[in-house]
C-alpha cells in the first residue's frame, strides 16, 4: 500500500493517492471493529455463595450478576445443617471485573449471612 501511494504521488496523482490511502485506512478501521466483535468468544466461570443462614435468593443474585454482564446457565443450591451453597454456572462476553462483583455481591448479602464467594 506504501509503495503504490508513493509511486502515485511520484507520477503526480496526489489526489488519487490520498484518497486510495483513505479508503485503506477507513476500511482496514471498520474490519478490525467488526473482526473484535466476531471473535468476542463466550467465557465461563464457576461462582460459589455460601451463605450462615438459609433463605431464596437466586433471583437477587441473578440480578446482580446480570448487572456485570454474566448470565447464569444452571445452578444448584445446596441446605445442610451449616447453611446454604449456591454453585452457578456462568457465562460472560467481555472483561469482567471479578473484584467488582465480589464487592457487589458481598455488599447486599454480607447481611444475610454471606461467608464465602469462590470463583473458580
Amino acid at each position: 500500500m506504501t509503495a503504490a501511494a508513493g509511486l502515485a504521488v511520484g507520477c503526480g496523482y496526489v489526489f488519487v493517492a490520498v484518497c486510495t490511502v483513505a479508503v485503506a485506512m477507513f476500511a482496514l478501521h471498520v474490519l478490525g471493529s467488526w473482526e473484535r466483535r466476531m471473535q468476542a468468544k463466550d467465557r465461563y466461570v464457576r461462582l460459589s455463595l455460601r451463605f450462615a443462614r438459609p433463605a431464596e435468593r437466586l433471583e437477587e443474585i441473578v440480578r446482580i450478576l446480570s448487572t456485570h454482564t454474566m448470565t447464569v446457565l444452571s445452578h444448584t443450591v445446596d441446605w445442610d445443617a451449616q447453611g446454604t451453597t449456591y454453585n452457578l454456572q456462568l457465562r460472560y462476553a467481555r472483561r469482567v471485573n471479578f473484584e467488582r462483583a465480589t464487592a457487589g455481591l458481598r455488599e447486599r448479602f454480607e447481611p444475610e449471612g454471606l461467608s464465602q464467594v469462590e470463583w473458580s
